[in-house]
């Protein structure tokens, strides 16, 4: 089953709505897309939804603040 984007599904539904769906706030949905997050959302036949968020591997280190 393919994923449908957090940021399209947001620009479909409203950040509120999906959020509702994927049972967090209509505020960390927006965090989530204004940081540009890949996230891509399934949609299950109940009416609710599963993210699976996809990142780099293995992850790039942060680097320190200079002293």
């Amino acid at each position: 089953m393919q994923g449908v984007p957090l940021k399209q599904l947001v620009a479909e539904l409203g950040p509120a709505k999906v959020g509702k769906m994927l049972g967090v706030s209509h505020q960390g949905i927006t965090k989530a897309v204004e940081a540009g997050r890949d996230i891509l959302i399934t949609l299950l036949s109940d009416g609710k939804a599963k993210g699976v968020e996809r990142s780099e591997f293995p992850k790039a280190k942060k680097k320190a603040a200079p002293d």
